[in-house]
């Protein structure tokens, strides 16, 4: 499978930051835009987890993969479509799914 070094994983967060004008920027977004709960807030526990969960669901949304990335992946719906009979379809259901694809 496809692997990515820390590096490409620093340069990805950079590209973010710089489009929002930084972290706080993107902290604005996230809490003016996107009305994120619990943002500008500090967090512990299930909440703090729910919360990164959240902001990982909304960075992904906001990524642009390569082509090379996304190859394959409307046979993987396909394939998540026929396990809506298996159960829940919450976001980590679905990243889950994909992971082990």
């Amino acid at each position: 499978g496809m692997s990515i070094s820390a590096d490409q994983v620093q340069a990805a967060a950079n590209q973010l930051w710089i489009g929002f004008g930084g972290v706080r920027g993107y902290a604005r977004y996230l809490k003016d835009s996107v009305h994120l709960p619990g943002a500008g807030l500090v967090l512990s526990g299930g909440a703090a987890w729910q919360r990164l969960v959240a902001e990982v669901e909304i960075a992904v949304r906001l990524t642009h993969l390569p082509q090379e990335a996304v190859t394959g992946l409307d046979h993987l719906a396909v394939q998540l479509e026929g396990a809506k009979a298996l159960g829940g379809q919450s976001w980590e259901d679905v990243a889950q799914r994909l992971m082990h694809a």
